[in-house]
């Protein structure tokens, strides 16, 4: 079994549709329930109490004051986060304390809090929003009651993140910012922003206004809720996220903190390349540097000091640079060699096997002797389980960066690797490029490995030289351990200046190892099974079983890692489904995931065919067993010996996971519309990110409900990118059902049967050549939340064919299906009904029928609170869309969907008007996918603050239709409409 992930997050959140909003997974108040009159304030311990509605600016915040218990367990990250980087690094000097949480929050900075009761819910770091760069901090990212990256916080949760202590001691002025992103309930749930001077009594302001985007806060140090916090010895800093008994939100993320004042500390660096002191601490070096030494050795443990000028010091970081730290050598036995300062404990050396290897560690000011000297020392092999002689370490260079000092003439660009996904034991082929603002500079890059526990798990370094803003990228293969603890690990490049060894710059990029991320790949090549579920083989696959064999049903099992399953597909591969072979007794081969009807297998005859079924992610068991059971030849008109299949390949792909070394660049036919019986002649090209590959290509053609029509297979090497298109000709069978049907390429890594990636084109069969294309620009099906029903109505006296094409929001083709409307006929069914083995809660349809009098009307319902809307079909699309009135007030909230009908990626802009006609705001770049969508709320969409009232206009490069809608708070009421066409129309 061949086991990859990939960090793909799949979680939108507007009103069910698939960007961040209130309503897609909010647990509302009852419909009819009485509205509770607002109370007071928090004020010193009371724990939970409502709010005043909050003002119309959301700058302007409310006081408030709090106190930490006596004895509040202090949540502490860590004790040992060494290998993060501190944001301080490279900050200009009146800069007291940085943070845009790019790397491990610093244990000697924060520390977080949640009361007794409280859900376990935690702030951490997120990359689903943020305001610059890769992550910001999100109030429940982590912890056991976490509802996952763009959930609902819990109801009752009370969650605190605190920085600190700083000094500003010697601050004289100054502020402190924060970027906020806040979706919550008005008047109710608030987020605080608070300051202490000792630790327990908090005092700050607090809000429950949602921002529109991420808004900058900034707050003066010198009047800080009327409190004075410039010349303090100790400040921390907390924000508070608190949800009371209902209605649930996303809530707060935090990003790009910064502490700026006057009297700050002035940055220094300090660099050692070689001893200075001993054992008793005399200030003479004993000679214990650049030697592999035990903690035997006489001269043990090493140690050196640093003599430090500011007397100031807000910030520190201490660079170790070691040769041969054995950390992941053996696991049962790892090296740990304990570092500390001043005898304070700071963390483990981090390393790889006889490699050199530098660990950050972010060092508490506290911990130093401003204005002194500093004392240094390395205990070696410390672990529990070694022996003396089983590890030894040389220290080769050490550095101490106070107050965010570096030489700062050397960035790193990029940093990126081949694919996403590994196995243990693959090679790492990593990229990154420096540039430098001197003419020419020597570097020094270490390249490494990180793992979830900081841990290097393979890492190498090099020397050479720069030349200023030159695009000179760099190849850098690691090779893997065989073995390990899967998940997400981090690639990192730190560069340095090879003449003075001064730190300069770092950069890093996710990659998954071993199936422990968010998402996984599961290949089975052969059986594993048996009727019993005993766990051993019986030997039902490769070979055409029919349902008389004693061996029937085929069953296999596959074991996941993930726990958290927001998407899943499975796909079989197998030979000899003859389900058009014999068109009034087809075979009807039906698949079950742990019980539970996915579809049935597609195929042609004689041929190889791969089934995907997209799986409801409620289907499996996460981070255990999952059982697949086919059933052959379940045909009502079918005899037992009709049919036979033989299953050659399985494999369950987990939240999107995918290798991404190749992508098909193109697919294209010949003609778009054919008769039966005729030759489609499909041409496609395939790249890789590799200098070549060995992959398996499938050719298919979907007829609406499913079934593969015609097939082939190949297996070929591709080299790059290169132009090398490959033809395939497909035979149609002589009759069929007239329709728009889809030609599918599926692309297979050769060696580890991985899906690699798919392209799709369509063609027209017969007379059902779609004349007339109808859209639905948005469907919300969620169990429990969102019901959406279909009406299609023919309006003509003879029978009108109709296919629907499914996507998701991000342009994703999810399904084709297709059905004979009666004259005069009609029907209405769910999404569901319609696609019953897909599970995409959220997209939109195009509606594919002969005549202009087939027509179609959405009905949605929101169920918690019976808000119900209707939107018919649209039929026209356009360049230019107006919404006429888009109102945002106490009562409602306007959001609007703009769907791209194109393949070609649409660039947006939007423009709100006041109703005398004045611009008020422009929002540019937006990008709506290839046949996806663009939705969100007014107010997210814009920067600035926009009246009750406003018009809407959309302008596009490409094709698009859309829809507007207004909520108001509990749902119970929404109004849906259509789009106006303001421009180029095509009909």
């Amino acid at each position: 079994m061949t086991h990859r992930t990939n960090k793909t997050l799949y979680l939108f959140m507007l009103f069910c549709l698939l960007l961040a909003a209130p309503v897609a997974a909010a647990v509302k108040k009852p419909a009819g329930e009485v509205v509770r009159a607002p109370a007071p304030v928090y004020n010193d311990e009371d724990q939970r109490r409502d709010l005043p509605v909050p003002p119309s600016d959301p700058a302007n915040w409310q006081p408030v004051s709090r106190r930490l218990p006596a004895d509040a367990h202090i949540i502490h990250i860590g004790p040992d986060q060494s290998a993060s980087i501190g944001s301080g690094l490279g900050i200009a000097k009146a800069t007291i304390f940085q943070e845009g949480f790019e790397a491990n929050l610093d244990p000697g900075t924060w520390s977080f809090y949640r009361p007794t009761g409280s859900p376990d819910v935690q702030w951490g770091r997120s990359t689903y929003r943020k305001a610059t760069g890769s992550y910001s901090a999100w109030c429940a990212q982590n912890g056991a009651a976490s509802p996952g990256a763009g959930g609902d916080v819990p109801v009752n949760t009370e969650t605190w993140i605190i920085a600190g202590p700083f000094d500003l001691s010697t601050v004289t002025a100054g502020t402190i910012s924060f970027d906020l992103w806040l979706e919550t309930e008005a008047s109710y749930d608030p987020l605080q922003y608070m300051a202490s001077t000792n630790g327990t009594n908090f005092f700050g302001w607090q809000t429950s206004q949602n921002t529109s985007g991420f808004e900058t806060f900034t707050s003066d140090l010198g009047n800080y809720a009327s409190n004075d916090l410039t010349g303090e010895p100790q400040v921390w800093f907390a924000w508070i996220y608190i949800s009371d008994v209902s209605t649930r939100f996303e809530g707060a993320y935090i990003d790009n903190i910064s502490v700026v004042g006057d009297g700050g500390g002035t940055p220094g660096v300090y660099v050692l390349t070689d001893d200075n002191d001993n054992n008793a601490w005399g200030g003479t070096a004993d000679g214990d540097w650049n030697y592999c030494l035990f903690n035997t050795d006489n001269l043990h443990p090493i140690e050196f000091h640093i003599d430090v000028t500011e007397t100031n010091i807000t910030s520190a970081q201490l660079f170790l640079l070691c040769n041969d730290v054995d950390e992941d050598t053996e696991p049962n036995n790892p090296e740990e060699d304990e570092v500390y300062i001043n005898n304070n404990y700071l963390g483990n050396l981090r390393g790889a096997n006889n490699e050199d290897s530098t660990t950050v560690f972010n060092v508490n000011p506290a911990f130093l002797v401003a204005g002194g000297r500093n004392r240094v020392q390395i205990l070696v092999n410390q672990g529990a389980a070694a022996d003396p002689g089983d590890w030894c370490v040389e220290l080769k260079r050490a550095q101490l960066a106070i107050n965010g000092a570096s030489g700062g003439r050397a960035d790193c660009r990029y940093v990126e690797t081949d694919k996403a996904n590994y196995d243990w034991s693959e090679t790492v082929h990593i990229t990154y490029d420096i540039d430098t603002t001197a003419t020419n500079q020597e570097i020094r890059v270490e390249t490494n490995i990180i793992s979830p526990a900081s841990t290097i798990v393979a890492g190498s370094d090099a020397v050479f030289v720069i030349s200023g803003g030159a695009n000179d990228p760099r190849n850098v293969d690691l090779v893997l351990p065989g073995s390990g603890d899967a998940g997400q690990y981090t690639v990192q490049v730190l560069v340095f200046d090879n003449a003075t060894g001064e730190y300069e710059s770092t950069c890093t990029t996710p990659i998954t190892i071993g199936g422990g991320g968010t998402a996984g790949v599961y290949v089975i090549e052969d059986d594993n099974d048996n009727n019993a579920w005993g766990g051993t083989a019986d030997g039902d696959w490769h070979y055409c079983l029919f349902n008389t064999d004693a061996l029937h049903p085929i069953e296999f099992h596959i074991d996941i890692s993930e726990t958290n399953i927001t998407s899943a597909q499975l796909l079989l591969l197998c030979n000899d489904v003859d389900e058009d072979t014999n068109a009034s007794n087809p075979e009807v081969d039906e698949v079950y995931v742990n019980g539970n009807y996915v579809g049935t297998l597609t195929g042609a005859n004689n041929e190889d065919s791969t089934t995907v079924f997209t799986v409801n992610p409620s289907y499996l068991v996460p981070g255990g067993r999952n059982r697949v059971t086919i059933l052959v030849n379940q045909g009502a008109a079918a005899d037992p010996g009709d049919w036979c299949v033989e299953l050659k390949k399985a494999q369950l792909i987990v939240n999107g996971a995918s290798s991404g070394r190749t992508s098909c660049r193109y697919v294209t036919t010949d003609m778009s519309t054919y008769a039966w019986g005729d030759t489609v002649q499909v041409t496609y090209d395939i790249d890789t990110i590799l200098a070549t590959q060995s992959i398996r290509v499938e050719t298919n053609i979907i007829a609406p409900n499913s079934n593969i029509l015609a097939g082939s297979d190949a297996v070929y090497t591709i080299n790059g990118a290169a132009d090398d298109p490959r033809n395939v000709n497909l035979n149609l069978p002589a009759s069929g059902v007239d329709g728009v049907y889809t030609v599918q390429v599926l692309v297979f890594d050769t060696f580890t049967g991985e899906f690699e990636s798919m392209c799709t084109t369509l063609i027209t069969i017969g007379a059902g050549g779609g004349a007339y294309i109808t859209y639905l620009p948005h469907f919300a099906e969620e169990v429990g939340a969102w019901l959406t029903e279909l009406t299609l109505a023919n309006g003509t006296a003879t029978a009108q064919y109709v296919t629907i094409m499914l996507y998701g929001d991000d342009g994703t083709l999810h399904g084709t299906t297709g059905f004979s409307l009666l004259p005069f006929g009609s029907v209405t069914e769910p999404i569901s009904t319609y696609f019953p083995t897909l599970n995409v809660p959220f997209g939109w349809l195009k509606i594919i029928t002969n005549s202009d009098c087939v027509k179609g009307l959405m009905r949605f319902t929101y169920l918690p609170a019976g808000g119900v809307s209707t939107l018919p079909t649209v039929d026209i699309t356009s360049t230019r869309l107006i919404f006429p009135m888009m109102e945002t007030t106490v009562i409602w909230n306007s959001a609007f969907a703009v769907v791209n009908t194109t393949d070609t990626t649409a660039n947006m802009t939007a423009y709100a008007y006041a109703p005398d006609g004045t611009l008020l705001a422009t929002a540019s770049g937006l990008q709506v996918p290839p046949n996806g969508k663009y939705v969100n709320y007014l107010t997210s969409t814009f920067s600035v603050a926009l009246p009750p009232q406003v018009m809407l206009i959309v302008e596009c490069d490409q094709m698009v239709t859309g829809f507007a809608l207004a909520l108001n708070g509990n749902i119970s009421k929404i109004v849906a409409v259509p789009a106006s066409l303001c421009g180029l129309v095509l009909k």
